[in-house]
């Protein structure tokens, strides 16, 4: 792939994985699963093993009792434009699946050609695997793997980053 199009899809997944990140820690069977609070996003790591952090790469999102999630993540390309990434989305998650329903999302790449809307009331279902405390799963809209352990959640792109969000506390 080249530059353009790993950033366009580093861009693109880093929506799906905060969707998932997020979805992931809103709901669940068990009340040992509920996360409700602030999460940001502290650093994310390249392919080359270029590690950045606000302000080159920020992001943060809530997440309610009610399984709702809001969330917002902005990042500075490669070319130095501002790009981001909001949304709000319902989930639910069972002992071995997650439910998602996006009912907004919104993307921009930084590329001058503006903001790309998600489509409103999409669901999806993936199934989950739990070990312990740890949860992990394909996200359901887009290709990042999502794994949460405790206050930490991480989400791995193979050829274009590796995300790390934290609890605020």
């Amino acid at each position: 792939m080249d530059r353009s199009t790993l950033r366009t899809l580093a861009a693109r997944i880093s929506v799906a994985l905060l969707m998932a990140t997020l979805g992931a820690l809103s709901v669940s069977v068990g009340a040992e699963d509920l996360r409700v609070g602030t999460w940001q996003l502290v650093k994310r790591q390249l392919p080359d093993g270029t590690v950045l952090t606000p302000p080159k790469v920020g992001g943060m999102y809530s997440v309610s009792p009610g399984s709702i999630v809001h969330h917002n993540v902005f990042w500075t390309t490669p070319e130095g434009k501002p790009a981001s990434v909001g949304g709000i989305i319902k989930y639910q998650m069972g002992d071995q699946e997650l439910i998602g329903t996006r009912l907004f999302g919104a993307f921009d790449d930084g590329s001058g050609k503006g903001v790309v809307y998600a489509p409103y009331g999409e669901t999806k279902r993936v199934p989950v695997k739990r070990e312990g405390n740890k949860i992990s799963y394909q996200h359901p809209f887009d290709p990042p793997f999502i794994v949460i352990d405790g206050d930490t959640t991480t989400a791995t792109l193979e050829g274009a980053f590796i995300d790390t969000w934290e609890r605020v506390k």
